[in-house]
């Protein structure tokens, strides 16, 4: 039996944001599915507990923000497989692929950013809840990030294939920072490098680098909101450019981090 909303008062009356988990909360209740079981059932026996959920609205606009938007999403979060444990790269791309098929750019990357809300909810729930290590807060935030990195460049790298030609150059996407140290927190800017192995044209009036910044101001029409996506210059490493006296200095830092951040590379052009 579906109750009032008397329930919702009493609950957030004890959190430590009462009105923003009154109004998350209410407006749950008003959008949420009608052959789901009663909201008030999901909240009282969410598996993490009650507290952790509640907890979570109350600290997280974000997180509230989606929930609301998607109840859907509460659902999913109060299973035990999803919530209970851990996830690696491979899980969270097979639920990436089930979600989106072959049509991750479908509609804006509209199957992406719902993949990535959902996830990056999980972990925040978790992680508030205590039952994630910092290590695995950081190391599935990194994981999301890298997925949504790797998903919207093979996108415009097929699009723009198709547009221009191939490229006869090797190519890569370095991660720097956080990202690269698998470390991203919530907040976390990510920091992203362009390689490529050698100059060249496509067509006469098309030369690669120009076709990499395209591919470069494309994809900031997706963004992770993890924080601020740093697309730094596209670089050729090619020995002739290397020894210009712009880029020495760069280069040798570069490929000191160069083998720790290799795992993040995207593969020919």
């Amino acid at each position: 039996m579906r109750r009032g909303n008397g329930w919702i008062a009493k609950k957030s009356a004890a959190s430590l944001n009462p009105s923003q988990v009154e109004t998350t909360l209410v407006q749950l209740s008003e959008r949420w599915p009608a052959k789901a079981a009663p909201l008030a059932d999901v909240v009282e026996q969410f598996p993490l507990g009650e507290s952790a959920l509640l907890h979570l609205l109350a600290v997280s606009s974000s997180c509230a923000t989606r929930l609301t938007q998607n109840p859907e999403t509460l659902l999913w979060l109060s299973q035990p497989k999803v919530c209970l444990a851990a996830r690696g790269y491979t899980e969270m791309l097979s639920e990436l692929h089930a979600l989106a098929g072959d049509s991750v750019a479908t509609q804006d990357f509209a199957a992406l950013r719902f993949w990535k809300g959902r996830e990056m909810t999980r972990v925040a729930l978790r992680e508030l809840a205590n039952v994630a290590p910092l290590e695995e807060t950081t190391g599935e935030l990194s994981q999301i990030a890298e997925i949504c990195i790797r998903r919207v460049f093979e996108h415009w790298d097929a699009e723009l294939r198709r547009r221009y030609g191939s490229p006869k150059a090797e190519f890569a996407i370095l991660a720097l920072g956080k990202l690269g140290g698998g470390e991203l927190n919530h907040s976390s800017d990510v920091d992203l490098l362009f390689l490529y192995s050698d100059e060249g044209e496509l067509t006469p009036h098309i030369s690669y680098h120009e076709l990499i910044d395209w591919g470069k101001e494309s994809s900031k029409r997706f963004r992770l909101r993890m924080g601020p996506v740093h697309f730094f210059e596209s670089i050729c490493a090619c020995a002739r450019r290397a020894r210009q006296d712009r880029w020495p200095g760069r280069l040798r830092a570069w490929k000191i981090t160069m083998p720790a951040l290799a795992k993040h590379g995207n593969g020919s052009l």
